[in-house]
């Protein structure tokens, strides 16, 4: 699994670009020339996204995260997208992180 950044707000979850590209489109309804336009690329499965206390403490109560208490999305850790994966697998392929909220 692999993550993409398909544009300025939306990541994707997937097993390669084009599989990407065309579950966002799928998803979203977003025209391909518009998704092949904003693209951004694969990023690195050790870059990091904001997920809920709760879930991340029921889930892996031994993790080592940094927590945030002051994020715009309310009280969350910083955790790799890897870790998600691994944590969440019947999810994706899919949207893992948005800023669209």
């Amino acid at each position: 699994m692999n993550v993409f950044k398909v544009n300025e707000t939306d990541w994707v979850a997937h097993y390669s670009e084009e599989k990407a590209k065309a579950f966002y489109h799928d998803f979203t309804g977003i025209p391909t020339e518009d998704i092949e336009e904003y693209f951004e690329g694969q990023v690195p499965l050790s870059d990091i996204m904001y997920w809920s206390v709760e879930e991340v403490d029921r889930v892996d109560p031994n993790h080592n995260f940094s927590r945030l208490e002051d994020s715009p999305f309310g009280d969350c850790y910083k955790v790799p997208f890897s870790w998600v994966i691994k944590h969440f697998p019947n999810q994706y392929p899919g949207i893992i992180a948005s800023t669209e909220y």
